[in-house]
């Protein structure tokens, strides 16, 4: 499930590894100078990879429901796809529902998070993968990765960054190992295994933990982040009114 193109290379990545039974995209809406009614970006990269494509124009429809329950899916991978699932969607995958956030969570939950990092001066940002639940960006984490924010970066070049391999897409996610198991540990906290890799719900697994100490390691006076960081707070103080 996804829209714009920011979905577009999860949705190539999880069909270049797993059976897609359908990919479910927004509606065709007016786009573009002309405002002709267009396809989204995953309804024509969905069409180029030859898979079927749904266009429900109401998410909490009843046959909608009905039509993803028929084709018995063991997950749902949920990028960017522009409508809240119903605790009755989330429901039907046999696994459940993975969903890549753009941003490194809890931080930026909801909409427009590239944008918001962005407006805020972050210095760097990254993507999440986590087990979607009835709340929004709410659900237990499974894989994060980090990038720096460039000086000259917009929302345009740094979404396209963010899904970029080695992102932690859905099918890195959910099929490592063909394997995908859960347990719950003293406390209540959720351990996921991928395969190889076990992750601990909403606490930083050992490659978070590795992420974050690049991040520090490469963020020092005279680095990338740094720079950008430092110009930016340099603008902001030479603004008139500030």
């Amino acid at each position: 499930m996804g829209t714009p193109a920011f979905a577009v290379p999860a949705l190539e990545a999880v069909a270049a590894g797993c059976e897609v039974a359908a990919v479910v995209t927004q509606p065709d809406r007016p786009s573009g100078r002309g405002r002709q009614v267009t396809p989204s970006a995953v309804a024509q990269a969905a069409e180029a990879l030859k898979l079927t494509v749904l266009k429900p124009d109401d998410m909490k429809d009843a046959a909608v429901r009905d039509t993803l329950a028929a084709l018995e899916p063991d997950l749902f991978a949920v990028v960017a796809f522009g409508a809240i699932l119903s605790p009755e969607l989330l429901r039907v995958p046999r696994l459940g529902s993975i969903n890549l956030h753009g941003s490194l969570l809890p931080d930026y939950r909801g909409a427009s998070p590239v944008q918001r990092v962005l407006w805020d001066g972050r210095s760097f940002t990254g993507v999440t993968t986590l087990w979607m639940d009835e709340s929004i960006d709410t659900g237990d984490l499974i894989l994060q990765r980090w990038t720096p924010i460039g000086a000259e970066e917009d929302a345009g070049a740094l979404a396209a960054k963010d899904e970029r391999p080695p992102s932690p897409t859905t099918r890195d996610a959910g099929t490592a190992g063909g394997v995908v198991e859960s347990k719950t540990l003293d406390g209540g906290t959720r351990v996921f295994r991928f395969g190889e890799v076990e992750v601990e719900g909403r606490l930083k697994s050992p490659q978070i933990v590795y992420f974050l100490r690049r991040v520090r390691a490469e963020f020092a006076a005279g680095d990338l982040g740094h720079r950008s960081f430092m110009r930016e707070l340099s603008e902001t103080r030479n603004e008139p009114g500030l």
